[in-house]
């Protein structure tokens, strides 16, 4: 498996590998670019079946858009759902490198011991008297 693809079982095992050059060739068949498509979240079935053509094609370059379209038939058909088809791709990407985790940084401040009530008083605490 290349180095960037994510397994994929469809009919069989198979890559799921993106390249400026797969990008390229899925860019010329939707109806808007496939980097606009990921990050709108705005899929359509053809949309998913034409991504994973160019994904799937770097393994298999003589598979066509047609024989996809029945493998995700399958898949479908054996309980699988779409979105998991679309959520491979978006893994994909991020294995690829067209795509970032954005960073989260939770901040999260103690209270200084003065103020541990919230009042900016020392908190008292129960003490043996």
């Amino acid at each position: 498996m290349k180095e960037g693809a994510v397994n994929i079982t469809l009919d069989k095992e198979r890559s799921l590998y993106f390249d400026i050059n797969v990008i390229s060739d899925v860019d010329d068949q939707l109806r808007s670019g496939v980097i606009g498509l990921v990050h709108s979240n705005d899929w359509r079935v053809s949309d998913v079946r034409t991504v994973l053509w160019g994904g799937l094609k770097s393994e298999d370059p003589a598979l066509t858009k047609e024989q996809v379209g029945r493998l995700m038939q399958d898949y479908v058909a054996a309980g699988g759902v779409l979105n998991d088809l679309t959520q491979k791709i978006y893994d994909a990407f991020f294995a690829a490198g067209f795509l970032r985790q954005e960073k989260k940084t939770e901040v999260t401040e103690s209270p200084s011991p003065a103020s541990a009530n919230g009042s900016g008083t020392p908190s008292e605490t129960p003490t043996d008297r």
